[in-house]
């Protein structure tokens, strides 16, 4: 971007310089680590082997994804545009969506990882249940939100890394639940907007959180036809097994996309970073206010230092 931003945001954890006013974000004056332009996409990687179901072209320092809904081009994780039309035939709930989209890859190309988690900021430390589809990330988070905690990521989270040590950059936007779980958790679905070709909700958050938080810990959740909830620490090879499971974006470590420089580094120091605990819970039953309260009774010990 040749001209100085119109607009400064913080949010995603970066500060925004932008041609164009984006909905919902703090506005700041420090100095923008990221620009925002519309114009133009180029066509310079049209010919390259499209990734993610032939929605994304990627060389070195690029992606651009181009699809029905959302366009953009990101470069070097420094600049972002969009297409002409962004923010004039985008509803502000639509442009969030783009804008949280793009910001995700904009990370990748900063050299972060993505895992298939949801995350809440517990008296400043982030903690995030991780988990496949179903077994109750979303939900646990959402719980853990009415209890007045500040809800950071839904259904992936982003890890950078700063001398060492895993950050969550926040990404909560708005958290998607399962008619089920929002009746759990005595929500009104009728007053939702239900994702397209999903048995989901969406629910938009009041309040969305700007700054990175320290990650100390991830929560397995693991639903099984047992009575009883049971916390298991899992250590050594068992957290990195874990957490490879739950990798978002595999397609993209290649060697166009930085990822695959950094992958196991970054695991490898997550791993050592965090405390890990697998939670066996019943699927049959409801134990949200069991698992909340350990989880937060052990935070004293998940402030002390980890190791593999």
């Amino acid at each position: 971007m040749l001209r100085p931003p119109k607009y400064s945001y913080r949010a995603f954890g970066l500060n925004i310089g932008s041609e164009i006013p984006l909905p919902n974000l703090k506005i700041t004056n420090a100095p923008p680590e990221v620009f925002v332009a519309t114009g133009k996409l180029p066509s310079h990687l049209a010919n390259l082997p499209p990734l993610e179901q032939r929605k994304k072209q990627v060389a070195p320092g690029e992606v651009l994804h181009k699809d029905a809904e959302r366009s953009f081009y990101l470069k070097n994780g420094q600049e972002m545009r969009f297409g002409p039309d962004f923010g004039h035939q985008n509803s502000t709930k639509e442009q969030m969506k783009i804008l949280e989209m793009a910001f995700l890859f904009l990370w990748l190309q900063r050299g972060a990882l993505s895992l298939h988690a949801s995350a809440v900021n517990i008296n400043g430390t982030a903690v995030a249940f991780m988990g496949d589809g179903g077994s109750g990330k979303s939900t646990t988070s959402a719980f853990l939100l009415q209890q007045g905690f500040a809800k950071l990521a839904d259904d992936f989270m982003v890890i950078n890394f700063d001398d060492n040590q895993p950050y969550l950059i926040p990404f909560s936007l708005r958290q998607n639940l399962t008619r089920k779980s929002m009746q759990l958790l005595g929500l009104d679905f009728t007053t939702a907007e239900k994702l397209p070709g999903e048995e989901k909700y969406s629910l938009d958050i009041s309040e969305l959180s700007s700054d990175p938080v320290l990650l100390k810990k991830i929560y397995y959740l693991c639903p099984t036809k047992a009575d009883e909830v049971t916390f298991r620490p899992l250590k050594g090879f068992a957290k990195i097994n874990a957490l490879t499971a739950h990798y978002q974006h595999k397609q993209f470590l290649t060697k166009t996309f930085p990822t695959q420089n950094y992958f196991w580094d970054h695991l490898a120091t997550l791993g050592a970073s965090i405390s890990m605990t697998k939670i066996i819970r019943p699927h049959h039953k409801n134990t949200l206010t069991e698992i909340a309260a350990q989880v937060v009774a052990e935070l004293p010990d998940v402030l002390k230092n980890v190791c593999l």
